[in-house]
């Protein structure tokens, strides 16, 4: 009889912890594992899977600020955790899972308590590092009856290990798989993103990728851009994102990155692309991919995307983002927050296409062998068939 796992993630858009948990599914066996999604609100996420006729629940979670949660954030956020237990423990009636595993931080708790009141095992995957004391502590408490914690890299365990060191028999370092698309070096004007936007062979297109919100830091970006135009008025910046749907503090950044833009006169070398659900060929058509993030990164899957397409990449140097960047070998890193060493690392590029390109050519051959895809699925078919063994 296949196992029943139910998998419980905190959005229905497709971000790169969706990707990762899609990957998840995909590793699986359809003959030995019957599985369930319970999501929190809606996107494409989500109807990926209805698309694929896997089943799907609500999970009413709620949404909450971008920026650092704040106190009525947390209350409804304990109140609304409570009713997403009750909700797991009602369809645990007619369902009984085999294991439970939580895709990120905000269903974690909500899985435990679940899987505490039923007996059921429960798996959690970290994609991201923990900052806030609070939160950590929190987790950490509610760690002690989990199975087995998943993290993408070594700087997402850290502060997890810091503060309980026996976390270290449950913890398992998994690096995010690269993409399944195909490649070949591709013709630059050929491209869809030099088409539609008519560029000329000349220009050198920058691309920062994700959701327009202040920790992704595109603000950062726009402030080495009109630094780099000075030296080289044809380069090109593209912003590819979008703010979260109602979110106030997203909006109002997006506004202030156009009123940025307006105010430098950027017009003519700075695009705004809305959030893509396919955002290879608008990777493919960059010569360069720039992380701004003003906080530590885990282990970005845009980064990962834009190294296997063979693209120089530049990051900062925090986080999880040292142990995917070789410095001048497979990427480019700068410190955090320093927008003019940013802007002196898009000005190495300039100066040297041909050193860039090699760098993107190493990068791709570094993320095929740090970030397999057969490793991935290996190691996670391993995990959690640990955990139901254990059970």
């Amino acid at each position: 009889m296949a196992h029943r796992i139910l998998f419980l993630d905190q959005f229905g858009y497709l971000g790169g912890a969706q990707r990762v948990l899609w990957e998840t599914l995909r590793s699986l066996d359809a003959t030995e594992y019957d599985f369930c999604m319970a999501i929190n609100g809606p996107g494409e996420f989500r109807d990926t899977l209805v698309k694929e006729k896997i089943p799907v629940l609500n999970l009413p979670l709620g949404n909450y600020h971008s920026a650092r949660k704040t106190m009525p954030d947390a209350a409804r956020f304990a109140v609304r955790t409570l009713l997403c237990t009750l909700h797991l423990l009602r369809q645990g009636r007619k369902t009984q899972w085999d294991l439970l595993w939580a895709n990120g931080p905000r269903t974690f708790i909500a899985a435990v308590l679940a899987g505490f009141a039923t007996g059921t095992p429960v798996g959690w995957h970290l994609h991201n590092i923990l900052t806030s004391r609070t939160e950590i502590l929190l987790l950490l408490i509610f760690s002690r009856w989990v199975k087995r914690i998943i993290v993408c890299s070594g700087a997402a365990a850290s502060p997890l290990l810091a503060r309980r060191r026996q976390l270290e028999s449950k913890i398992r370092i998994l690096y995010n798989p690269h993409p399944d698309w195909d490649w070949a070096p591709p013709v630059r004007q050929a491209s869809l993103l030099r088409r539609k936007f008519e560029m000329a062979d000349k220009d050198y297109l920058f691309g920062i990728l994700g959701r327009v919100t202040p920790f992704k830091g595109q603000k950062d970006f726009l402030f080495a851009a009109a630094r780099v135009i000075k030296h080289f008025p044809e380069t090109r910046f593209f912003v590819i994102g979008s703010p979260a749907s109602g979110d106030p503090i997203d909006l109002g950044y997006q506004a202030q990155l156009r009123q940025l833009v307006d105010n430098a006169n950027l017009e003519s070398s700075v695009f705004f692309i809305p959030h893509q659900s396919s955002v290879r060929e608008y990777i493919e058509g960059l010569d360069a991919a720039v992380m701004a993030s003003s906080g530590p990164e885990a282990l970005p899957q845009s980064l990962i995307e834009a190294m296997f397409l063979a693209k120089p990449v530049i990051a900062p140097a925090q986080g999880g983002i040292p142990e995917m960047i070789n410095q001048g070998v497979t990427g480019l890193l700068y410190p955090a927050g320093d927008t003019e060493a940013l802007a002196g690392r898009m000005l190495d590029l300039l100066r040297c296409r041909q050193w860039g390109a090699q760098i993107g050519l190493q990068a791709r051959e570094y993320t095929l062998k740090q970030f397999s895809r057969a490793r991935f699925q290996c190691g996670i078919r391993e995990e959690i068939s640990s955990c139901l063994g254990e059970a």
